[in-house]
């Protein structure tokens, strides 16, 4: 081998090592927080844009956070409603019909609810896992907050339903009111933190795309 292909096989040996080492010079920065493991493209670079390491989720950032602020948004206006329409309704109308649309709205319900305080325990969880910082600490916030609201109604509003559902087919019990009350009083509760739990999504949502806007703007 010549001494000119030798230095050529030189120099090409020390170009592939340098592409296969990290590219410092093209990443200026950490990102905002609220990305886990994010880095920022240096203004040399092509583009300017933020992606998140965290290996095959790098693209789920974006919908499990949308999925979260629907499904948090969906259960604490299902609480809401109930705590503003239906229970006036509750209010009004005779003992027997209350019990009987009672139970028969509780039978409908107990899928639907339930399954939507599953969708937002989940999707907020899986939010925590995929974030950090302030971010992080907001959405392990909203599922805590969303698990109390199925404790509440699992051990609050449930057994209630229950004993209304026995009233309407024979008659209730001489401190029903106070029951009723009761009853109001835990889903006064579950709405509460329902929708603590939505707020909290949605001031990581409005944070995250702040940051994302000022780091960019950068």
């Amino acid at each position: 081998m010549s001494g000119g292909e030798s230095d050529d096989l030189g120099m090409r040996t020390t170009q592939m090592e340098a592409a296969t080492r990290e590219p410092r010079g093209l990443f200026s920065k950490k990102a905002p927080a609220g990305t886990a493991g994010a880095w920022r493209l240096a203004p040399g670079g092509q583009v300017n844009v933020f992606f998140v390491l965290i290996g095959d989720l790098i693209v789920l950032v974006r919908p499990v956070k949308a999925f979260a602020l629907l499904s948090t948004g969906l259960l604490s206006g299902a609480f809401s409603y109930g705590a503003v329409n239906v229970a006036y309704a509750f209010r009004i109308v005779p003992l027997d019909v209350r019990f009987t649309f009672h139970t028969a709205l509780m039978q409908v319900n107990g899928f639907v609810m339930q399954t939507l305080m599953a969708l937002a325990v989940l999707s907020s969880l899986l939010l925590a896992v995929m974030t950090r910082a302030a971010p992080r600490l907001l959405a392990a916030g909203a599922a805590a907050l969303a698990v109390i609201s199925f404790l509440v109604t699992r051990f609050g509003n449930v057994p209630i339903n229950g004993q209304i559902k026995q009233w309407a087919l024979t008659s209730a019990p001489a401190d029903y009111a106070a029951i009723l009350q009761r009853w109001e009083a835990f889903h006064v509760l579950r709405t509460s933190t329902a929708f603590v739990a939505f707020f909290l999504i949605v001031l990581l949502t409005v944070g995250s795309d702040r940051l994302k806007k000022s780091g960019t703007a950068e």
